[in-house]
């Protein structure tokens, strides 16, 4: 993942990973960013799980608690390594493994 929206107005975006015109339109739109470089997504740390009022889960050594923590977010950091290991995180794992069909 390289953009992660955390709360109505914040966002982790890696800057390496999109165009000048997405931050851009983060700008505009009145977002405040935490700027990250490419070892961030390399190393899954973007891909959190926004819970909503101002908490994040996130998982235990990801180096951007602080910066979330710094921005007034409450962070859930559980060990989740065995997931990060394989390149998965909150947000890939919370998402349902089969739909309903319509």
């Amino acid at each position: 993942m390289i953009f992660q929206p955390v709360s109505d107005k914040l966002a982790v975006v890696c800057t390496d990973n999109v165009p000048d015109y997405f931050i851009g339109f983060l700008d505009a739109l009145g977002c405040e960013l935490i700027k990250v470089e490419r070892d961030y997504a390399r190393k899954t740390e973007v891909n959190m799980l926004a819970l909503g009022d101002d908490r994040v889960l996130s998982f235990r050594g990801n180096r951007i608690i602080e910066m979330l923590s710094l921005h007034g977010q409450q962070v859930f950091d559980p060990e989740f390594s065995f997931f990060t290991s394989f390149g998965s995180g909150p947000n890939c794992d919370s998402h349902e493994l089969e739909r309903e069909p319509k």
